[in-house]
């Protein structure tokens, strides 16, 4: 137990991997990576006969389209900066998770609000949509790389909470992945996004923190 605390207290003071130096560099992969993959992504989409919606940048006006955009990004702002945070030892985060629970749980609701007052034929075609299989296989699919970007910069660091740092960081990846996949994405009712962006944003997690629980610790 002492030899841990003397490395994290070492890992603490180390110039090389100082709080400031690790974040900016988080934060500057984190970029990176989500446009490379996105753009990737969006590329593969298109050879694959799913373009950019036609006319994206009126259509984005409207809310509810702006909406599936909008609160991934949202969880992306709140999670980000819990990845640093975990990337130095025996950080507490108590109160700071509230910002991003409070963004989890929009879509969810907007789900759950759509889909009470529908009839259950209505509630099961809402749902169902067009293919939520592949709404799902898209956004975690694209949140697996954006998952080992964050890992491999959370590796210089000294993360005590591996699950945490990890599940935090696959939340990110998915909501980023969310918000490449809302481009091609015709389902504008928040029955079906709420419920399966948010399923994929979680799955996404799940495998952040598995992955964190085998590569972040020490």
């Amino acid at each position: 137990m002492n030899r841990t605390h003397q490395l994290i207290e070492q890992l603490s003071n180390d110039p090389l991997v100082s709080g400031e130096s690790l974040k900016k560099s988080y934060f500057f992969v984190l970029l990176c990576a989500g446009l490379v993959i996105s753009s990737l992504g969006l590329a593969v989409f298109h050879i694959a006969g799913a373009p950019i919606r036609p006319g994206y940048l009126q259509i984005i006006g409207q809310p509810l389209i702006a909406v599936k955009q909008i609160v991934p990004l949202l969880i992306v702002i709140t999670a980000a900066p819990l990845v640093a945070l975990l990337a130095r030892p025996e950080v507490r985060l108590s109160i700071n998770t509230l910002p991003l629970t409070v963004a989890l749980v929009i879509l969810p609701v907007l789900a759950v609000s759509t889909l009470s007052p529908m009839t259950d034929d209505a509630r099961i075609v809402a749902i169902n949509g067009e293919g939520f299989v592949e709404c799902l296989i898209s956004i975690v699919g694209l949140s697996v790389g954006l998952i080992a970007a964050q890992i491999l910069v959370l590796r210089r660091g000294a993360v005590t909470r591996p699950l945490s740092a990890g599940g935090i960081a696959g939340l990110a990846a998915g909501a980023i992945a969310a918000v490449a996949y809302a481009f091609i994405c015709t389902e504008d009712s928040p029955g079906f996004f709420g419920l399966w962006y948010s399923i994929g944003i979680l799955i996404a997690g799940a495998l952040g923190a598995l992955t964190g629980k085998f590569y972040l610790r020490w």
